[in-house]
């Protein structure tokens, strides 16, 4: 095991100068191109991909330390197969990225510098590529060391010193970007909240001149009283949307998988939602193929996305309208078809015009006053929709104004690479 200054020899860089010219040249390129992206996803991907390219080798991967349990997780890797490593927690004192995080600085671990009784977890893990040698440098924020990215085996020779500043610049670019990128998310989220704030607040003001008139009647007291209520119900939702989302888009929530069956968590949402659903004078049915409907994933977030469909089918139902849910085995396409449970939340309600249908799952997205919807946070769908793709799963929705809407929640039987237990929420942005 060596760190960086092991990496000596011949002269590389004076001998493949022309190769080297061109691997910066893709390097200012790729810098580039990161710090123009908006999405963490996509700049996982081109990290590992540049990486790949730019030190032309086997496999590359990144891994991340999470905020809140310090467990380090891939989060993306390239030319592995994903089944036998995405979103799993990996061990920090047997593990390459482990010693990497612990010592804060880059190292190279060959084969032989592992024990052959206890291998580091990488070694083995990826046991696909057959890895001899691992390059591996930290990401670098003020808080300390916050991921690695690793470089699997040269595909002509050895890891050479300008290899280790190749990689060492992409990091440090890498997070840099994903820094600007949580605190410009960040800056836009409180931004948009305080923005809806001021709406609640100012009816909170006007109903507070109101009361202090002596020439207010019962009546209108209470029904200014009722503005009060209404007003406070609204602003603790926000507070607690607001906080469930900072969680989630920071990745401090962790997702809790656990094969449960769905059939019994439809029931327990039909158990929840009736009596509201009773109140308004709906109609209301489940329909669920029972056998072998099992699912998993984090049951209580599965369960909290039902019930927030299921609440916004009763808000913006009709009179004596009627609300089905469903639940059922069903295929998704994306790349290559896999067996999959739909849920969906159907109403009877007055549908979601064609111009709002884009913009339904944005943050703070509310149709307008005029479509007749009732008041919310704006932020349920996109909190939804947050926590199926979190699962690898898509929300999607159909719907024509005057005659209802349809909700559908599809889940892979299995996160990829998982069975059960902890999975990071924060990969999607």
């Amino acid at each position: 095991m060596t760190d960086d200054k092991s990496l000596s020899g011949p002269d590389t860089a004076i001998r493949n100068y022309p190769t080297l010219l061109r691997r910066y040249a893709n390097l200012l390129e790729l810098i580039h191109r990161l710090s123009s992206t908006v999405h963490l996803e996509d700049i996982n991907n081109q990290v590992i991909d540049g990486t790949v390219s730019l030190l032309e080798c086997k496999a590359a991967v990144l891994l991340m330390v999470d905020p809140a349990s310090k467990d380090i997780q891939i989060v993306a890797a390239t030319n592995l197969d994903p089944s036998a490593y995405l979103n799993r927690a990996i061990p920090p004192d047997t593990s390459v990225a482990g010693k990497v995080v612990k010592a804060g600085s880059p190292m190279l671990i060959r084969t032989e510098d592992a024990s052959s009784k206890n291998p580091l977890y990488e070694f083995t893990a990826f046991s696909s590529v057959h890895p001899t040698s691992i390059l591996a440098v930290p990401l670098k924020s003020k808080s300390g060391s916050v991921g690695v990215l690793e470089a699997v085996d040269k595909l002509h020779g050895d890891f050479q010193p300008e290899d280790f500043s190749s990689l060492e610049a992409l990091a440090i670019q890498a997070t840099a970007v994903m820094d600007n990128l949580r605190l410009f998310r960040q800056s836009d989220l409180i931004a948009e909240l305080v923005h809806e704030i001021r709406t609640p607040l100012a009816a909170l003001a006007t109903a507070s001149a109101l009361l202090d008139r002596q020439d207010l009647s019962e009546t209108q007291r209470h029904s200014v009283l009722s503005t009060f209520r209404q007003e406070i119900q609204r602003l603790n939702e926000l507070t607690d949307d607001y906080l469930d989302l900072a969680r989630l888009e920071s990745g401090r929530t962790r997702l809790m998988v656990e094969k449960f069956s769905v059939a019994t968590l439809i029931s327990e949402c039909s158990e929840i939602i009736s009596p509201l659903v009773h109140a308004q004078g709906l109609r209301f049915r489940q329909e669920v193929v029972r056998d072998t409907l099992d699912l998993t994933a984090d049951r209580a977030k599965i369960k909290q996305v039902v019930l927030n469909l299921l609440n916004n089918a009763v808000k913006y139902n009709v009179t004596n309208g009627e609300i089905i849910l469903r639940a059922y085995h069903g295929p998704i396409t994306s790349g290559k078809t896999q067996e999959t449970i739909c849920i969906e939340v159907s109403d009877t309600g007055k549908g979601i015009p064609v111009e709002g249908l884009p913009h339904l799952f944005e943050r703070f997205y509310r149709p307008q006053e005029g479509s007749g919807f009732a008041r919310g946070t704006g932020l349920g769908l996109y909190i939804s929709k947050y926590i199926v793709e979190s699962h690898h799963g898509k929300l999607d929705v159909k719907s024509q104004v005057g005659e209802g809407s349809t909700f559908i929640i599809r889940l892979p039987l299995i996160p990829p690479g998982r069975s059960t237990g902890p999975l990071a929420a924060g990969g999607k942005q």
